[in-house]
């Protein structure tokens, strides 16, 4: 079963603005941005920052993503962790952001958590 056809737009409209959105959206701390993106007359998404956690070795940005209809009732939840988030390079981040919506696309409707490693965004040296 796939996901409702409004859900699939707010997605497909977060995934075509990350590039818009402004770096410290993605940079590890501990701002809590979030931007709202219009789907039709009575829906929208936004995709919200929660957190920043360090803590020993594990570190991870929390985000969430939520479909309101008439800007009132939270219509479905999505909740994602970037794990290893770089702390140089917010751009990796984004990358990993984006997998994540990426996933969820393909996905049903049961599937509301993903954990994303941003490690995998990183290019090694070949030396």
């Amino acid at each position: 079963m796939s996901r409702p056809e409004i859900v699939l737009a707010g997605l497909n409209a977060i995934l075509q603005n990350l590039a818009n959105l402004e770096q410290g959206f993605f940079e590890a701390t501990g701002s809590r941005p979030a931007h709202g993106f219009g789907i039709d007359d009575s829906h929208e998404v936004t995709l919200r920052k929660e957190s920043y956690t360090r803590s020993g070795p594990y570190t991870n940005i929390s985000y969430t993503i939520t479909f309101t209809k008439d800007k009132q009732d939270n219509v479905h939840g999505l909740n994602f962790y970037v794990r290893n988030p770089s702390t140089d390079d917010p751009s990796i981040n984004m990358e990993a952001v984006a997998s994540a919506i990426q996933y969820f696309l393909t996905t049903g409707p049961a599937i509301t958590m993903r954990d994303e490693d941003a490690t995998k965004f990183r290019v090694h040296d070949a030396a």
